[in-house]
This record gives C-alpha cells, sequence and structure tokens, in this order.
C-alpha cells in the first residue's frame, strides 16, 4: 500500500509475518522508514495471523484472527507524514474461524471497514446464544464478559424456508460495519441473515451475494435420499446495511469466479446443475 507525502514521494506500507514497515519511494531509490509489531503491545502473538492490509487515509488497518483470543482482530495504526508508524488500538470481533477468502471478505466503503463472516449455529447450543451472535469489544488485556452484541433482533432477517438446524444446518449470514471516521472511537454495527449455511459468497462494491443450497430430504447416513431435492437460493447483503433480498435458484455456483456484478447493477452467475 502507498501513503502519499510529496507528489514525487511515496510510503509504500508492507505487512510481511506479523509486522508493518514502511519503505520511502523516491527517485531510483527505497529507504526503510519504520517497523512495527502488527498487533497490541502486551498482547500474544502466538496463535495470531495477520493477513491483510487496508489504508484509509492516515489509519493503517491490519486484519488477521486469534485462537487464544476467540476472534477476528483489528489493528489500527497511525502513518506518519514523514513515513513512521505508531499504534492506535486493537478491535476484536467475534467469528468462527481465521481470515481467508473462503471463510470471510473484509471491504473498505468510504470511511466504512465492512465485513461479511457467517456464523455456523451449533443446534446443540443454542441455550448459549453468544457462541454464534456477532460480538465486538475493544482490546485492553480483555476479558470474556468484554463482549459486547452488536447485532439487535430487529436487524435479523430469515428466509421464508423452514430450517432445520439439526439437518441441513443453520448460519447467521453476517455484514458488519466499523467506521473508521473515529479510529480511536471506532464502533462496529451489523445485521444478518438466517439461512442455511452458504455454499459460496461474492462481493461487489455495494452487496454481499450468499449462495445456499441444501438437500430437503437426507438418509440416516447424512447423504441425500434417492427421492431428495437439492433446494438453493441467493441473497444479497447490502454494504449500506439496508435490507435484504433473496430469489429461489435452481444450481449452484462453482466458486467466486462464477458471479460477475455488471455495471448495471445485475448478478450474472455460472451455475452447475
Amino acid at each position: 500500500r502507498l501513503g502519499c507525502e510529496h507528489p514525487q514521494l511515496l510510503h509504500l506500507v508492507i505487512l510481511r509475518r506479523g509486522r508493518l514497515f514502511t519503505v520511502r519511494v523516491g527517485g531510483d531509490q527505497l529507504k526503510p522508514i519504520a517497523m512495527l509489531d502488527a498487533f497490541a503491545p502486551g498482547s500474544d502473538p502466538r496463535g495470531a495471523w495477520y493477513d491483510e492490509l487496508l489504508i484509509h487515509e492516515r489509519t493503517v488497518v491490519v486484519i488477521g484472527y486469534s485462537y487464544a483470543r476467540g476472534g477476528t482482530e483489528i489493528g489500527l495504526f497511525e502513518l506518519g507524514r514523514d513515513g513512521s508508524l505508531a499504534y492506535r488500538a486493537t478491535h476484536h470481533l467475534r467469528s468462527h474461524d481465521y481470515y481467508s477468502s473462503r471463510n470471510y471478505a473484509s471491504r473498505l466503503v468510504g470511511s466504512r471497514l465492512v465485513f461479511y463472516a457467517p456464523m455456523q449455529i451449533n443446534p446443540w447450543s443454542l441455550h448459549q446464544p453468544d457462541q454464534f451472535l456477532p460480538q465486538w469489544r475493544r482490546w485492553h488485556a480483555a476479558t470474556p464478559g468484554d463482549w459486547q452484541r452488536i447485532l439487535p433482533a430487529t436487524r435479523i432477517f430469515r428466509t421464508d424456508d423452514e430450517i432445520d438446524p439439526f439437518a441441513g444446518g443453520a448460519a447467521l449470514h453476517t455484514v458488519t460495519a466499523c467506521d473508521l471516521a473515529r479510529p480511536e472511537a471506532m464502533r462496529c454495527e451489523a445485521s444478518a441473515v438466517l439461512a442455511p449455511p452458504g455454499r459460496v459468497f461474492y462481493v461487489s462494491a455495494g452487496s454481499v451475494y450468499v449462495w445456499t443450497s441444501e438437500w430437503q430430504r437426507r438418509s440416516t447416513w447424512g447423504r441425500p435420499a434417492p427421492d431428495a431435492m437439492l433446494r438453493s437460493a441467493v441473497f444479497r447483503l447490502p454494504l449500506d446495511g439496508a435490507a435484504p433480498s433473496a430469489l429461489k435458484t435452481t444450481g449452484t455456483p462453482i466458486d467466486q469466479l462464477s458471479f460477475l456484478e455488471d455495471e448495471g447493477g445485475h448478478l450474472n452467475v455460472l451455475l452447475r446443475a
């Protein structure tokens, strides 16, 4: 990532092996400027992965996952005009697995940091809803009691299909937005769709599309019965927090490269039977 100090002088910001680096780019030279841990001072980086780097104005955002702390880590750093780096804050979002293109996605939309993350519902833990409801906390040697719910009941939508978490499974497909305009006071809010687990998801400039599929009947061993029918749907979750929408479908996409949203807002999808 490049941060401008002068029209003829740039700073290259690099995330590598849990550290941030800045390098001045000017003329035909590269000059190292600063280095800083990509995690909170005093925190233990063991069991953590730091995988994505985003920049909004002078705010450097490092996204990772900590198995020890149980969630997505959002590290905020200040990029100085001279290429210096300074730690600001670390925030956590409860999530079920490490950051990757198959598990969840992040986007910068203006000053809003937007995440899509599916929260799998364990039918044997329905008496402990905090395990699958989106939550947020700011890190400061945090304790489990610091988690705060960010998904109000009025922001949970659901499909009109019957959902059996004991058969085909169920998930809260969640879009969470965090405002970077005030990094020191950053808060997050979420909306979600209760539906079958997603097979493939795709994030465009304005929406998350989740394609779900499940068998309507299953055999004793969890395999499709001879007369089973594959039921599928595509859900559109706007990144601006507007109400989601859905269409019933037939067939399933192969992966994220099966999707393309064109300039007219039409979603084109390559399907297989």
